[in-house]
């Protein structure tokens, strides 16, 4: 049996915002997209602990998920979640 929901075809390829703003919720996106590309850039010149460095991306993925991820669904990765919204 087909489904005629489209946001029901939609939710196993990207995430759904919880509230439907799309000005706040872009904003939010650009905030956590922002705040992990400049937290990775950081890192890259920490020379001292290379090894600790993937533990710290994934720290802060979690910390940007806690802090961010409700209006939108932990949506941080652009080329995961606007493709499907496009198509």
């Amino acid at each position: 049996q087909a489904t005629a929901d489209a946001d029901t075809k939609l939710a196993p390829f990207s995430t759904m915002p919880a509230i439907k703003h799309p000005l706040s919720n872009l904003l939010s996106e650009m905030i956590g997209t922002f705040i992990l590309v400049l937290g990775i850039l950081a890192l890259g010149t920490n020379t001292i602990t290379d090894g600790l460095n993937p533990f710290l991306v994934g720290l802060l993925i979690i910390v940007i998920g806690m802090a961010l991820g409700g209006p939108t669904g932990y949506a941080i990765n652009p080329a995961r979640d606007l493709g499907p919204r496009i198509t």
